[in-house]
């Protein structure tokens, strides 16, 4: 019997992307829940699963892959019955990976910069020495940065109305 897929966690972070992939195909999966606050992240353990000791990371009984968006690319691409991306070398892809990217890496910034200094429980903020953003810091323009990303990605906006009504049900 193949193992099932682990998935290794902690609510509310990006692992919740690769959570609801495998939710959304239908992959039986076992979850561990990676102590952030208690620093199991830090464990020789974790750090052999997941090298920069964050999550998620996912083992499989054929790899272990980290970084949300990967997983999630990796799963939709394991399960093309599924029909949650465009076929692969369309011009449908392109778009899907563009804007898969895209929201991690123009989108989340800006709104992980706003809930830090705005609703990230004290107890679980560090100090600024650790490197960590600490709540009362300004946002550095966290509105105009959003808002900026938010005007040049709607300038494509039939891009991303095709790619959000792609999934066939």
């Amino acid at each position: 019997m193949p193992r099932l897929p682990e998935l290794y966690e902690w609510p509310p972070t990006r692992s919740q992307r690769a959570k609801w992939a495998l939710e959304e195909i239908g992959i039986e999966y076992s979850n561990h829940m990676v102590n952030l606050p208690g620093g199991q992240q830090n464990s020789d353990a974790y750090r052999a699963i997941h090298p920069l000791g964050v999550v998620p990371a996912l083992k499989t009984g054929d790899y272990t892959i980290f970084e949300s968006v990967a997983i999630v690319l990796q799963l939709i691409d394991e399960h093309p019955e599924k029909n949650l991306a465009p076929a692969v070398g369309t011009p449908e892809r392109a778009n899907y990976y563009q804007w898969s990217v895209f929201a991690c890496a123009e989108l989340d910034p800006p709104i992980m910069m706003f809930f830090d200094n705005t609703m990230r429980p004290l107890e679980v903020m560090r100090t600024a020495e650790s490197g960590i953003v600490v709540r009362g810091r300004k946002s550095g323009g966290f509105d105009q940065c959003l808002v900026a990303q938010l005007i040049g990605a709607f300038k494509q906006q039939d891009d991303l109305a095709h790619i959000m009504a792609f999934r066939v049900i």
